[in-house]
């Protein structure tokens, strides 16, 4: 495998924009894509300095793109960038160009960890026609829950300003909403594999989630095993949800 450590001028950002690829060296076009998050505090280089990806890439015959999106939870901020359109337009139009990626929905997918397995869900969920799989780990299921308890309140009003939780429920941010909306609109559905840890503090809303989901019609895949919100269990499950992107491109 070749692993970039790239640098570009982001339009939508107004700044440049690090990220890091993963490409199989024995690829020269049309490579199937994942597109992976990083979590809260976090920065492109963690999946490459916490987890095997590149190996597990390397397994599967395919790229992985890691942006950065700083505290954003992948939003258009109120008060900052726009991640939601940099990473769900932008950058996956300027890799795929660049790195000469697959441009089929069949052939690319989005995975995250904690705030990044919410912006993946979110992303496409948003963007159904774009991805065939999405996989959320340690994810932020429920966007309203986790910051009515409190926490993060000045990241929360730079995301979704200082009313954020009127924001955060029944709206684009909601992933119960947008699930919704892609079962009404009857169009393809993304796959979608969700993990979590059974001493996480955010156990409990991704079991509500998964009861939400087992009630839909989409492939879904619910996992769960011991361990807390880490990088242990993060990269225990990125094998897994590599697997089921493998999975869904056959």
């Amino acid at each position: 495998m070749a692993l970039f450590h790239c640098t570009f001028k982001s339009k939508i950002l107004e700044q440049a924009a690090q990220f890091n690829m993963i490409i199989p060296e024995e690829c020269r076009e049309d490579i199937p894509t994942v597109y992976l998050l990083h979590g809260l505090s976090g920065n492109q280089d963690d999946w490459i300095r916490y987890t095997s990806i590149e190996r597990y890439a390397n397994d599967h015959n395919m790229a992985v793109a890691m942006p950065s999106a700083d505290m954003s939870y992948f939003t258009d901020m109120k008060y900052g960038h726009k991640f939601f359109t940099y990473v769900s337009e932008e950058f996956i139009d300027y890799t795929r160009h660049t790195f000469r990626l697959s441009r089929k929905r069949e052939k690319t997918f989005i995975g995250g960890m904690s705030m990044g397995g919410y912006g993946a869900l979110k992303i496409a969920l948003s963007k159904p026609e774009t991805f065939k799989a999405v996989a959320s780990i340690s994810g932020v299921t429920d966007i309203y829950y986790r910051f009515s308890i409190g926490g993060n309140e000045e990241a929360a009003k730079a995301n979704w300003g200082e009313n954020y939780l009127d924001q955060l429920k029944d709206t684009d941010n909601d992933l119960y909403v947008l699930a919704n909306r892609v079962v009404e609109s009857r169009v393809d559905k993304p796959w979608i594999f969700q993990s979590i840890g059974t001493e996480d503090y955010l156990y409990e809303t991704n079991l509500r989630f998964k009861k939400f989901m087992d009630e839909t019609d989409f492939v879904y895949e619910f996992h769960e095993g011991p361990g807390a919100h880490s990088w242990e269990v993060g990269d225990y499950w990125a094998k897994h949800a590599m697997d089921f992107f493998a999975k869904a491109l056959k």
